[in-house]
């Protein structure tokens, strides 16, 4: 794509420098409204189109306006763009970043936003599960504390019942206990009843006294 210095004052510094800048490639000046820059891009695309001009050279040429239009027309890349032409001096602006670049700065960013929201989602986790086993830890000692507390204050009031309880064992276990059988001298066997009585209890009766 060849460019008329003459119609481009700023084409004349450019090519002085060996390159063209996106101004240059439309052939519009540095200060073109947006609707110069999209009469320039149509006017451009309509020749340089693949399907209508079969020169050699015409598809390079056409993806050059497409590029210098997708930069022009974007206020942010136009302020890059304005900045790279004015020798880079000073900070870049906001938002100057070549679409590869931006596509990769967002690709890290979303990365590392969801890197770090893994961590806090695990850390919140730990968090919450040190919490729910001190909770119940905590809950395990309160019972056991109240326990022992309810025991030493009953102990006095239960001592004296474990005292009569201890001396009625001890007496019962004194005593020898009663025969609940007997044998009369025949061998015949009669068992005492919870009334003190005495039965006949012929299952258990011994033969060999009888003989």
């Amino acid at each position: 794509l060849k460019v008329d210095a003459d119609d481009c004052p700023l084409c004349e510094s450019l090519l002085v420098h060996g390159g063209m800048s996106h101004y240059a490639v439309l052939g519009v000046s540095r200060d073109a409204p947006k609707r110069a820059i999209r009469s320039a891009y149509l006017r451009l695309a309509k020749q340089m189109h693949p399907d209508v001009n079969k020169t050699a050279g015409a598809a390079e040429q056409f993806q050059a306006v497409q590029k210098a239009y997708n930069v022009l027309s974007d206020p942010d890349k136009r302020k890059a763009h304005d900045w790279e032409l004015g020798g880079k001096s000073g900070p870049a602006p906001a938002g100057d970043t070549e679409p590869e670049e931006a596509g990769d700065f967002l690709q890290q960013a979303w990365r590392q936003y969801r890197r770090q929201s893994g961590q806090s989602q695990d850390y919140r986790s730990r968090v919450e599960e040190e919490h729910r086993t001190q909770s119940v830890r905590f809950q395990q000692e309160m019972f056991q504390a109240a326990m022992t507390r309810n025991a030493v204050r009953a102990f006095p009031l239960m001592l004296p019942l474990f005292l009569i309880a201890g001396g009625l064992y001890w007496n019962s276990a004194s005593k020898e206990p009663e025969k609940s059988m007997r044998f009369d001298e025949k061998g015949q066997a009669f068992v005492l009843d919870t009334y003190g009585r005495w039965h006949r209890f012929p299952p258990a009766d011994r033969l060999d006294l009888a003989r």
